[in-house]
């Protein structure tokens, strides 16, 4: 067995503590904060009536970290279950916390007999007499903490304790997904591009869940119900540097994407100045207009773009044009992938199917050819291919109908891709002239589109 410390706090030794970095109640494998005002005034409640009720003791396992203290080295220690009542006492006693109404008042029996009581119902901290808060200050809380676990053994006693509200899946599949890949995502979600532009929950579960939806479209896993998400996370050795280098990569040309598209949301005029300023010269609407320029950039839709985002790199598709393709398909989507958007999208097949309609757009768009050499450096993902899927019959007779018109899918070689062109009779040959017209009208059709690509040239 593990050897196990017991250390015994008063309340403001303890926020003391929290402060100074020697109680880490934030380490990446927790949750947020989810108390609400009823849990929080429960908690003081059981303070103030500490020599009646039990407040279970704080869980942590030590660290290696040291840091300095008052000129000596202390090591830190992880909060394993505790999160939530440390953070309420720190609260509290910041004046952040206005009590509820399922409080008890606070009796003081002197030694002279006589009772003072001290209604605290509806008061912040500073609002408290200080016989009342004398008595919050002298609770104490023990903490029992653990010597040499190991990551793995953290994660699992972190499941187990499971202190107040019941973890989520999304909370345990964070911890199931182990260390290195966690800290991989949080250095992901600290870039500017799920900082600024990512239109999703500020709860970090939420957006961590996302995170690890895209490094399973990486790995070719299209499925992103939440049982394969379970499943994904047991088995976080998918997930190989080569993976997590290439996610870094798509990352920065998605932010460089995101950035061009709300630039080209802007009026001409002010596309050449800083954001700040630009904004700062638009009207009320045109500002409305701008701040929703990607508001589409939701937890629905991010796996597929970063999906889609590979085949563009490897295809040396640029961001100014992916850019531009991004912009128009979310202005028009395709009706298949709106369906799939609007209705049953935790199906096992609903991600699947959106990843194949944005990637047929892109082929349909750039006249995509493979490039082999580039494909082989990236480990398991190839660019866009044609793929089969189940598709009802009404949906079939309309591709059939359309079938003339599409552009050949993606090759595994430009040669294959030459040879089935010259054997498409009914096809014919595209001049220099016609592409150059096409892609004029393109210009001129994008530009008109919520001015996202005016003068993208």
């Amino acid at each position: 067995m593990k050897e196990m410390l017991v250390k015994t706090f008063g309340i403001v030794g303890l926020v003391g503590q929290l402060k100074s970095g020697q109680i880490n109640r934030d380490a990446e494998m927790q949750r947020s904060f989810v108390w609400g005002n009823k849990e929080q005034t429960d908690l003081i409640d059981s303070v103030f009536q500490a020599l009646t009720t039990y407040i279970p003791p704080l869980i942590g396992a030590e660290t290696e970290v040291e840091i300095e203290v008052k000129g000596k080295l202390e090591k830190v220690i992880d909060l394993l279950d505790g999160k939530q009542r440390s953070t309420t006492l720190e609260k509290f006693l910041n004046d952040e916390i206005k009590l509820g109404y399922n409080i008890r008042p606070v009796v003081i029996e002197n030694e002279d007999d006589t009772i003072e009581t001290y209604i605290v119902q509806g008061k912040k901290w500073s609002e408290i007499p200080e016989r009342a808060k004398q008595v919050f200050k002298n609770c104490k809380i023990q903490m029992v903490y653990f010597k040499d676990m190991t990551q793995q053994e953290r994660e699992l006693q972190f499941i187990k304790l499971q202190g107040g509200k019941k973890l989520s899946n999304a909370e345990i599949n964070k911890v199931r997904i182990g260390d290195e890949v966690r800290t991989f995502i949080y250095k992901q979600l600290a870039t500017d591009l799920w900082v600024k532009y990512i239109n999703i929950s500020s709860n970090r579960e939420v957006k961590f869940e996302t995170m690890q939806q895209v490094l399973m479209v990486m790995t070719n896993s299209f499925d992103l119900s939440g049982k394969s998400l379970q499943a994904f996370s047991e088995d976080s050795i998918m997930i190989t540097e080569d993976i997590m280098e290439q996610v870094e990569q798509v990352t920065e040309y998605l932010n460089e994407v995101v950035k061009l598209i709300k630039k080209f949301s802007l009026p001409v005029e002010l596309q050449k100045l800083e954001e700040s300023e630009a904004t700062a010269k638009l009207e009320p609407k045109e500002l409305k207009k701008y701040l929703k320029t990607i508001e589409y950039l939701k937890k629905v839709h991010v796996p597929v773009i970063y999906n889609t985002a590979v085949k563009a790199i490897l295809n040396d598709v640029s961001a100014n044009d992916f850019a531009k393709f991004v912009a128009k398909f979310f202005f028009d989507v395709p009706a298949r992938y709106k369906r799939y958007t609007e209705s049953d999208t935790s199906s096992a097949s609903s991600g699947k199917i959106r990843i194949e309609e944005m990637d047929k757009a892109l082929v349909n768009e750039f006249k995509i050819v493979a490039k082999v050499a580039e494909v082989e450096q990236v480990q398991e993902v190839e660019p866009v291919q044609e793929v089969e899927s189940v598709i009802d019959q009404e949906e079939q007779e309309e591709q059939a109908l359309q079938t003339e018109n599409l552009e050949p899918a993606i090759t595994d070689a430009p040669e294959e891709f030459e040879d089935k062109a010259e054997n498409q009779e009914e096809q014919p040959e595209q001049t220099i002239n016609d592409e150059q017209e096409q892609d004029q009208e393109f210009q001129e059709e994008t530009q008109a589109i919520l001015n996202i690509v005016n003068n993208v040239a």
